[in-house]
């Protein structure tokens, strides 16, 4: 369970029809107990569903879909402009598929091919997104295939969608785009009578670009262009304005995807290639942004300053895997080539050393780390530290493996310390 919206519950009943997310609200008058009627309703649902054979599904209606979805993100926008605090709940059903076969070895099916309950293994839908996003604890949109059969596409886990505003969302899943789904699954809905296909790996989800091989011969029953569709940019540097204007937003998921979609387009393009190496660095991709910030560093015909940021981008990157002696020196290499960075990058090489000393000793300033902890929204940047143990087999305790001292342990001594990866403060939960 992942959360209801606290609205009226007649919203909760139009998503509900949508997402198969529990058609009532959570007022703030209703206990959390009284959702587990529901959870036990949709357990013995989608237990009832495990035992049947696959059988066909009933049939979308593009009109029906199409309004539903619309009257669903009006919903979700007024709620969103008022700024009311959500609690919203997404049943998963069936066990997961995670597809594992590069697309090009998989065989093009029409959802009007498509059993309830069967995975489509060896097979990708080719389909294309034709309303408007709906993103609730899943993002949802209605998609049809080529020959105009329709159906729901649930996405969780997706990039770039957790606690992302509508806009943010349709930057990612425009009408009009084309998305192939890998190995897809056709399942119930937790509530009503809809069918729908759940992704819960990103990777089954694979954009296709307008000049992609897969469209050659494919024409639409609908029109090889649907109203709404935006229109794409044309050159290098209108891809590169898209991805600046995501970036600046916060959309740093969107921005990589529109530096990547230029750089299909112009390969050479030493900017796209930098932009998006900032832009992984903020989603704390670092093997991603190391590779473009060498890629530019390393470029022959790049100007001096281009090539300066590249190195300092390394060098963060290096910083951000805990590579703390390659950091240090992209950092001084920096501080050599443009003297106006000295400061800058005395700064991150003593960081590195902090995090050094940290990751060999055991060094932390505790006092520190105590006052920053207390700062909201304060991320702290520590590395982390193994003492005097280690994880090893221990026979002699019956088998199987443990926890153990590789060496006496002072009173007091620190054994362990662990950095958080991901954190939340309580007006964000």
């Amino acid at each position: 369970m992942k959360g209801v919206a606290q609205d009226p519950a007649r919203m909760m009943g139009q998503l509900a029809s949508a997402s198969g997310n529990i058609s009532r609200a959570a007022t703030p008058g209703v206990h959390v107990d009284a959702l587990l009627p529901q959870i036990k309703s949709a357990k013995q649902r989608f237990a009832h569903e495990d035992s049947l054979a696959p059988s066909p599904a009933p049939q979308t209606n593009r009109a029906t879909l199409t309004m539903t979805c619309t009257e669903n993100r009006r919903s979700l926008d007024q709620t969103e402009q008022r700024g009311h605090p959500t609690f919203r709940t997404s049943y998963k059903g069936v066990q997961a598929h995670v597809s594992i076969e590069p697309l090009e070895a998989l065989r093009p099916m029409l959802l009007s091919e498509m059993l309830l309950r069967k995975t489509y293994k060896g097979h990708y839908i080719l389909c294309r997104i034709f309303t408007v996003t709906v993103r609730m604890v899943d993002v949802m949109f209605g998609v049809e295939d080529v020959a105009g059969n329709v159906v729901q596409l649930t996405l969780n886990n997706y990039p770039g969608t957790a606690g992302a505003t509508g806009l943010a969302v349709d930057a990612l899943f425009p009408i009009g785009a084309v998305l192939a789904v890998r190995e897809p699954t056709l399942k119930m809905m937790a509530q009503g009578n809809e069918a729908h296909i759940r992704v819960d790996c990103p990777s089954d989800i694979v954009r296709i670009d307008d000049d992609h091989s897969l469209l050659k011969d494919v024409n639409w029953k609908t029109g090889q262009r649907l109203a709404s569709t935006p229109t794409l940019p044309r050159t290098e540097e209108e891809w590169r304005e898209m991805g600046n204007r995501y970036f600046k937003s916060g959309w740093f998921v969107q921005a990589v995807l529109a530096y990547s979609r230029g750089l299909r387009r112009y390969p050479t393009s030493i900017l796209l290639y930098l932009d998006r190496s900032l832009a992984h660095l903020r989603l704390n991709y670092y093997g991603a942004a190391l590779a473009d910030a060498l890629r530019v560093a390393e470029d022959a015909g790049v100007n001096q300053p281009t090539k300066v940021k590249a190195i300092f981008r390394a060098g963060q990157a290096k910083y951000g895997m805990g590579l703390w002696d390659d950091a240090q020196a992209l950092f001084k290499q920096t501080s050599e080539l443009d003297k106006s960075e000295v400061d800058n990058c005395q700064t991150w090489i003593e960081r590195c050393r902090d995090r050094t000393a940290e990751a060999r000793d055991g060094s932390y300033d505790w006092t520190r780390l105590f006052d920053l902890a207390n700062i909201p929204g304060q991320r702290l940047d520590v590395a982390d530290f193994t003492g005097p143990v280690e994880v090893a087999e221990i026979p002699s305790r019956g088998g199987g493996r443990g926890v153990v001292a590789t060496r006496d342990i002072k009173c007091g001594e620190l054994l362990v310390s662990m950095s958080t990866k991901n954190t939340s403060t309580m007006p964000k939960i």
